[in-house]
């Protein structure tokens, strides 16, 4: 993490797409001078240390993006600007809305759509399928 936190900084990036569990380690020893962007994929996101790190930064400097996908949507389907005050007292992190070339829908076995807060299957469709 000390190496390429020194990266970070040497090359001045303003961009991270990596997993959560990669940021966590960055975050651990990386000085976010230059970075704009700390984008999330690829496993569920670890509010704790997304939390520290709104402790130890602002909000202001460094965006931090959470994204959700899976293989057969092209990766991304949803984006999620994350902050402190969204991610206070919750147990699991907003996947967000959908990118805009798609569309998801949650249903029911007989694929019909279910009311809010009810438990339903995530159907995308769109451009990115």
């Amino acid at each position: 993490p000390d190496v390429f936190a020194q990266w970070v900084e040497k090359y001045q990036i303003t961009v991270l797409n990596q997993t959560p569990s990669a940021f966590k380690q960055y975050a651990a020893v990386g000085q976010p001078y230059h970075l704009r962007y700390g984008i999330f994929g690829g496993e569920a996101l670890d509010i704790p240390s997304v939390s520290h790190w709104f402790e130890q930064h602002s909000e202001k400097q460094t965006k931090l993006i959470n994204m959700y996908g899976i293989t057969e949507t092209t990766v991304h389907v949803t984006y999620q600007e994350l902050s402190a005050e969204l991610l206070a007292n919750r147990i699991a992190a907003p996947i967000g809305e959908a990118i805009p070339d798609l569309s998801m829908y949650i249903l029911d076995q007989w694929l019909q759509p279910v009311p809010d807060g009810m438990t339903g299957e995530l159907f995308i469709s769109g451009d990115g399928v």
